[in-house]
C-alpha cells in the first residue's frame, strides 16, 4: 500500500498534475522499493492509461505532469524537448551564495565513473539554469531556480558547481542535512534518540510548471504548495538563525 499519497493539483480530459511527495519515485525504482511509485498508484486508482511526461527525482517534491492519452503525451514530450516548458524550483542551499543572481550554462553529461551521476562541463548536452536568492540566513539560503533546458539532475548539478549544493544532497556536493541543533543554542538532545533533520532529503521542490495545454492551446501554470519540511525549516531559521541581512517571502 502506498504510504505517500500524492494530491491532485489539476485534472481534466487530457492531463493530470500531481503534487508529488518527497521520497516517492515517479516510476518503480529498485533503490526505493518500499515507497512504491506514483505512476503505479495513479494507474490503479485513476486510469491505466496515465503516463508521466517528465520524471523528477524521488527526493524532489512538487509538480508532476501526466498525460491521459498517447497524442497528449507526444505533445507534452515535444514541449519538454523544445524547452517550451517553464519550471520554477525552490532549493535550500548551503553555504550561503555570495551572489544574488547567477546564470550558468555549463553543459551536462554522464559521469564516466559513477553510475547514474551527471557532471557539468566538457562536451555534454546544452544546459542553462538561472538562479536567484530569495532569502538567506547564516546557515543556508533559499534559492529559486529556472532551468531553461531539462537535463537529468540539472538544478542539482548546476547549483553544486557554484559551490552551494542543495541541503541534504550527498550525491552532488556532499552537503549534509539541516539540523535544529545547529540553529538553537540551548538545544537539548533526547537520550538514545538520533536527531531528526529539519530537511532529511535533497531540499528541492518543483514549485510551478507552465506548459501549453494540448487541447486548449493556451498556456497553463500548475503550482504545488511549499512542502511541510521547507516550512518547518524556514520557521526555525527565522526564529533561531536571526541575523539574516535581507530577504523576502516565497
Amino acid at each position: 500500500m502506498l504510504q505517500l499519497i500524492p494530491a491532485v493539483l489539476l485534472e481534466d480530459g487530457a492531463v493530470v498534475a500531481f503534487n508529488k511527495p518527497a521520497g516517492l519515485p515517479v516510476t518503480p525504482d529498485p533503490r526505493h522499493t518500499e515507497a512504491g511509485s506514483l505512476l503505479a498508484w495513479a494507474q490503479q486508482k485513476m486510469s491505466p492509461d496515465l503516463v508521466n511526461a517528465h520524471r523528477p527525482d524521488p527526493d524532489t517534491s512538487g509538480v508532476l505532469l501526466c498525460a491521459r492519452t498517447k497524442p497528449t503525451l507526444g505533445e507534452l514530450s515535444r514541449q519538454f524537448e523544445r524547452n517550451e516548458v517553464s519550471e520554477r524550483y525552490l532549493v535550500m542551499v548551503r553555504p550561503v551564495p555570495l551572489w544574488r543572481e547567477y546564470l550558468t550554462d555549463l553543459r551536462i553529461s554522464l559521469d564516466p565513473v559513477i553510475e547514474g551521476k551527471m557532471k557539468a562541463g566538457g562536451h555534454g548536452k546544452e544546459a542553462e539554469t538561472r538562479f536567484h536568492v530569495l532569502e538567506k540566513w547564516p546557515a543556508c539560503a533559499l534559492v529559486e531556480a529556472f532551468p531553461r533546458t531539462h537535463r537529468k539532475h540539472q538544478v542539482r548539478v548546476h547549483i553544486a558547481t557554484l559551490g552551494c549544493p542543495a541541503v541534504g544532497d550527498l550525491f552532488y556536493g556532499g552537503c549534509r542535512s539541516l539540523l535544529l541543533s545547529e540553529l538553537k543554542r540551548r538545544y537539548k538532545k533526547h537520550k538514545d534518540e538520533p536527531e531528526h533533520p529539519l530537511i532529511g532529503r535533497v531540499a528541492l521542490h518543483l514549485e510551478s510548471l507552465t506548459f501549453v495545454h494540448p487541447e486548449s492551446g493556451q498556456p497553463l501554470t500548475v503550482r504545488a504548495p511549499l512542502p511541510d519540511d521547507f516550512n518547518v525549516a524556514m520557521k526555525y531559521l527565522s526564529r533561531f538563525d536571526v541575523t539574516r541581512s535581507w530577504g523576502k517571502s516565497v
